[in-house]
C-alpha cells in the first residue's frame, strides 16, 4: 500500500510539473522573435506580428489555436517556423512615418495617421535617428529594431507618452550600433525593452542602457 501511495504521489507531482511548464516547448506560450516560413519572414511580438515579404514589411495581428498561428489568413504551425536572423527591411512602408533628412541623417519625426493605427512597426533600413516624442498619440504596441546598415540613435523621450514594447535584436550592439540618451524613457508609462537572450547581459551591464535595467528583459 505504501509503495502504491508513493507511486501515486510521484505521478501527481510529475503531472503538475508538466502542466506548470505549459507542456511541450512553446506549445503553451506565445512565441517572440523572427521566424521564416515559405520564404516569408514573421517577427512575432506579444501583441502582433511584422510580416516581411519581397523586401517590404507590414504590421498586422494574429490569432492562435494550440500551436497554429493564423496571420492574414495564412495558417502557420510552430513546427514549420524556422528561427532566423532579422535584418531591417528597406524603407518600404514610408506611409507609416514622417521623416526629416539632414545630410546623411534620416530622422523619424512622427507617425502618419495610418502609422498611428498600427500595432507593430519596425525601424526601416536607412533611418539613423528617432526624434523626441516620435510615437506620441499612436496605438503602437511594439517597435522592432533589426540589424541596420548604419548606427541608430534613440533620442531622449523618443517613446514619451507611450507604453510601447521595444524589441532589439542581438546583433545591435549597445553604444555602437544602437545608442540612446540617459532620458530615453522620460515621460513614458510602462515600457519593456526586450532583448534577445544572447545580448541580455550586454545591455543590462552597459553604461547607458544599464540605466534602464529594470525595464530590460529577454525574449
Amino acid at each position: 500500500m505504501k509503495k502504491l501511495l508513493s507511486f501515486i504521489l510521484v505521478l501527481s507531482f510529475s503531472l503538475l510539473a508538466l502542466l506548470s511548464c505549459g507542456g511541450p516547448a512553446n506549445g503553451g506560450d506565445e512565441i517572440e522573435g523572427y521566424y521564416t516560413s515559405g520564404g516569408v519572414g514573421y517577427f512575432f511580438t506579444e501583441d502582433g506580428v511584422v510580416v516581411v515579404k519581397n523586401g517590404a514589411a507590414q504590421s498586422t495581428s494574429y490569432t492562435k489555436s494550440g500551436t497554429t498561428y493564423t496571420v492574414d489568413g495564412v495558417e502557420l504551425n510552430e513546427a514549420d517556423l524556422t528561427k532566423a536572423d532579422f535584418a531591417a527591411p528597406t524603407m518600404g512602408a514610408t506611409e507609416y512615418f514622417t521623416y526629416e533628412t539632414n545630410g546623411n541623417m534620416v530622422t523619424i519625426t512622427g507617425l502618419t495617421t495610418e502609422g498611428k493605427a498600427q500595432e507593430v512597426l519596425f525601424a526601416p533600413k536607412g533611418v539613423t535617428n528617432i526624434a523626441t516624442g516620435a510615437f506620441e498619440g499612436s496605438e503602437l504596441e511594439a517597435f522592432v529594431i533589426g540589424k541596420t546598415d548604419a548606427p541608430l540613435n534613440l533620442s531622449n523621450g523618443a517613446f514619451a507618452g507611450t507604453e510601447i514594447d521595444l524589441y532589439i535584436v542581438a546583433e545591435m550592439a549597445p553604444g555602437t550600433d544602437l545608442t540612446c540618451g540617459n532620458q530615453l524613457l522620460d515621460n513614458t508609462d510602462d515600457i519593456d525593452i526586450k532583448v534577445e537572450s544572447g545580448a541580455y547581459s550586454t545591455y543590462k551591464d552597459h553604461y547607458t542602457w544599464g540605466n534602464f535595467a529594470d525595464h530590460i528583459e529577454k525574449y
